[in-house]
């Protein structure tokens, strides 16, 4: 989309992050940029595996590091707003706080905060090592201040219809029978020359029951956050192979379990997961997880149509 949109559009698209920025990172990205979400188009892509198997301890430390910068932390540390979330990210840090070898002010400050709020002894504790922390941490700032760059691409412009049509079941038609064409020589649905690595396994989904789901825990706290902001938000869910997954069928509840949560709270939302071999469009990924030319086209149309960019047929 981010191709796709701007060379169609005079509306620019940036896209944040790869495997592993999962909802935790999402979140703190956007609470470090919370003065622009008032009525933002977003668009965030939710990978079912990240609701299975490992992935659901949450946003790996070294991806959550890798997305948010010492100016992101201080940004959270200094918003005194949204204290439920900024509460609920010192304890996410706390929580892999042993993982980070040489840990930053702001990720102590984090982790020495979450300890505070436990009781009122912790917090006679921890009080003297916060206020400390907080000294060197504004003393820190004040000779190495963060330096904010005012650009024009800050700058929300509205988007407008265009007078812009496309005909997608040709785009559609033509883009999968170019995907099925290139997986020629299996029943997969997997791209020719990726196949030999597929060929004699079967993958395997292992799901965990929402209460021990910290990711979905996460993504409830995102959806929260984002409906607070008033941000103009959509939701993908991206789709996983069955012909691979042999019991990807098991995954079903936790995908339903994710779209109750973004229906009951308004946010629209496009599904391209399916479980059912008999009802899986094999021309939607290239390979067992990733999508082909034929599913960023789906998604496309998905995005210009909800936001409106074009009376799309």
């Amino acid at each position: 989309p981010y191709h796709f949109i701007s060379n169609q559009f005079d509306v620019k698209v940036k896209a944040v992050g790869h495997a592993g920025n999962q909802c935790l990172s999402i979140l703190t990205q956007l609470i470090a940029n919370q003065e622009k979400l008032y009525h933002a188009p977003i668009v965030i892509i939710l990978s079912p595996s990240w609701f299975e198997s490992k992935s659901t301890k949450g946003t790996p430390s070294e991806i959550f590091l890798e997305f948010n910068s010492e100016w992101y932390l201080n940004k959270i540390l200094n918003n005194k707003i949204d204290k439920p979330y900024t509460a609920y990210i010192n304890q996410r840090v706390a929580d892999m706080f042993q993982d980070f070898n040489s840990p930053n002010l702001e990720l102590k400050l984090m982790f020495n905060q979450h300890q505070a709020a436990k009781s009122f002894i912790h917090q006679l504790l921890f009080q003297p090592v916060i206020l400390a922390d907080e000294q060197l941490l504004s003393f820190r700032n004040l000779i190495n201040p963060f330096r904010v760059v005012h650009k024009n691409a800050y700058q929300r412009k509205t988007m407008l219809s265009k007078n812009i049509q496309f005909n997608w079941d040709s785009i559609f038609t033509y883009s999968k029978s170019q995907v099925l064409k290139n997986a020629s020589n299996n029943n997969l649905g997997i791209a020719n020359d990726l196949y030999p690595e597929f060929e004699h396994k079967k993958g395997s989904v292992q799901p965990v029951a929402p209460r021990f789901n910290q990711e979905l825990k996460d993504m409830q706290m995102l959806i929260e956050f984002l409906k607070k902001k008033k941000a103009n938000v959509t939701f993908i869910i991206s789709p996983l192979n069955p012909f691979y997954f042999k019991n990807l069928k098991e995954l079903n509840p936790t995908i339903n379990h994710i779209e109750t949560c973004l229906q009951d709270n308004g946010f629209k939302y496009l599904n391209l997961f399916e479980s059912d071999t008999t009802k899986y469009d094999k021309a939607l990924l290239f390979d067992v997880m990733h999508l082909s030319d034929y599913g960023w086209y789906k998604i496309d149309q998905f995005i210009i149509e909800n936001y409106h960019l074009t009376n799309a047929n």
